[in-house]
């Protein structure tokens, strides 16, 4: 049986709520790591997110950065 050649990856979201605290919002991609090197960044819509410009708005676009996804280990 052939190895998969796409590996999930977590893009988290960079935006900041009231409190000044992480969001918490991150979706989940598909990447091909032997024909995108790169890590992927998107700018996508984060409905959790305090927009800077106006600080009373709740929901902004910001970026979405690929962070490591945890492992499957075997307990």
């Amino acid at each position: 049986m052939a190895k998969k050649n796409t590996i999930l990856v977590k893009l988290t979201s960079t935006g900041l709520n009231k409190k000044g605290n992480p969001t918490g919002t991150y979706f989940v991609k598909k990447r091909n790591p032997k024909k995108q090197t790169e890590k992927l960044a998107f700018r996508k819509f984060d409905p959790l997110a305090v927009d800077p410009q106006n600080p009373e708005k709740i929901g902004a676009h910001v970026e979405f950065v690929e962070k490591k996804m945890p492992s499957h280990s075997a307990n």
